[in-house]
């Protein structure tokens, strides 16, 4: 989520609003959205107050900072440098005067973020859980959607475990489809919860939307994938999910982050999935996001993975031995061994993307998923070295 501290808020705002510039307006407007619309200078605030004094109810102003003495403190002040672009989502908080901007239109990733709440305690998560009623996220889910304007071609919903909803995650899921009837749904999950047969039969029954669930495994036996999750019971509550899914013929990525722990039986780990968990669709292999827990258990979570390409390599080509789809996520193209540039996706959010300075002279920096944003108070998956492409002579 982008943040962007404004210069003032007003008492009364909505709490979601789809961003529309004043050359989209009359073709774009729509009664039921509340429409924010950046002001850029006087003639522009002229044009908005006619759209005022026509009816239009439903629009609110953000204005550049330099507007101030012209409009009034009583309003939305954004710094100057910070753009919004048309169909942008957002939501204002007026309490710590911040523009969250919740989704984008130009970006390859868009999730709803549904619940902070979760029943694992991952010793890498990225997003530590909390206890608290968080159940305000679900309306704000469905605003969004509300706001959407156009079709995406992927919506992921995450947490927390968003299986902690019940019939509110299906409500999301059948509100998306009945909109958006060829976007796809990836849910992150991890699958525990579906081994309870009312919340398999709310979530999954006649479920007609394409939906992806992405559910981590991170070892082949209890206590290692116990161990990694914190949650006694939960690797047999886990592969119960599977099966269900599997049940109602729903399509799996299973998802591995490669911390020590993982690594350590990586091997084994996929000789499993071979073995026990052939109807899985995809794996992924996935780098540890460094941030939350992961920085708290940094002798479990920072590993270089260069020392680990030999288990890596093994491992990969177990998975290859069947016809389930390997990917590679969160490594850059220079930690990882070439032969495995293939199955390597540019798969960090937009939002927290970004490169070291050194990636500025690699030639496949374009096809690469590059670093989290944060990165620089964590780590990287091993070191940097930018990538030149040899011409062939001949």
């Amino acid at each position: 989520m982008r943040k962007i501290k404004l210069n003032s808020v007003t008492e009364h705002t909505p709490q979601i609003f789809r961003v529309l510039s004043l050359d989209n307006l009359d073709i774009e407007w729509l009664p039921n959205q509340s429409i924010l619309v950046p002001i850029t200078n006087v003639q522009e605030i002229e044009i908005f107050g006619r759209y005022i004094q026509a009816g239009l109810d439903n629009l609110y102003s953000i204005y550049s900072s330099d507007l101030l003495e012209r409009v009034g403190a009583n309003n939305l002040f954004m710094p100057q440098q910070q753009v919004l672009k048309s169909n942008d989502v957002v939501n204002v908080d007026p309490y710590k005067k911040n523009l969250n901007v919740l989704l984008r239109a130009s970006d390859t990733h868009h999730t709803l973020f549904l619940t902070n709440r979760c029943n694992n305690y991952c010793i890498m998560c990225s997003q530590p859980p909390t206890k608290h009623d968080d159940s305000w996220l679900v309306q704000q889910a469905l605003e969004i959607i509300d706001h959407l304007s156009y079709e995406p071609m992927n919506i992921g919903l995450t947490g927390g475990e968003p299986l902690l909803l019940d019939e509110q995650l299906r409500l999301i899921i059948d509100t998306i489809h009945n909109k958006f009837p060829s976007t796809e749904i990836d849910v992150l999950t991890n699958g525990r919860l579906f081994s309870n047969p009312k919340i398999a039969e709310s979530v999954l029954s006649n479920l007609e939307t394409k939906v992806n669930w992405l559910v981590p495994l991170y070892g082949h036996a209890d206590l290692l994938h116990d161990f990694v999750v914190q949650q006694h019971s939960a690797f047999e509550e886990t592969l119960e999910g599977l099966y269900i899914l599997q049940h109602y013929v729903q399509p799996i990525q299973l998802r591995i982050v490669l911390v020590k722990p993982v690594l350590e039986n990586l091997i084994d780990l996929c000789d499993y999935i071979r073995t026990n968990l052939p109807f899985v669709k995809e794996v992924a292999l996935i780098g540890c996001e460094p941030i939350g827990f992961a920085l708290a258990n940094k002798e479990l979570s920072q590993v270089d993975i260069k020392d680990w390409w030999d288990q890596l390599n093994a491992a990969v080509d177990l998975l290859l031995s069947t016809k389930t789809r390997l990917i590679l996520m969160n490594i850059p193209l220079c930690c990882l061994p070439q032969s495995l540039w293939q199955y390597a996706e540019k798969s960090i959010s937009d939002w927290k993307n970004t490169y070291d300075k050194v990636c500025e002279s690699c030639d496949l920096k374009k096809k690469c998923c590059g670093l989290f944003t944060w990165y620089q108070n964590g780590w990287t998956p091993s070191i940097l070295n930018p990538i030149k492409l040899v011409d062939n002579p001949c």
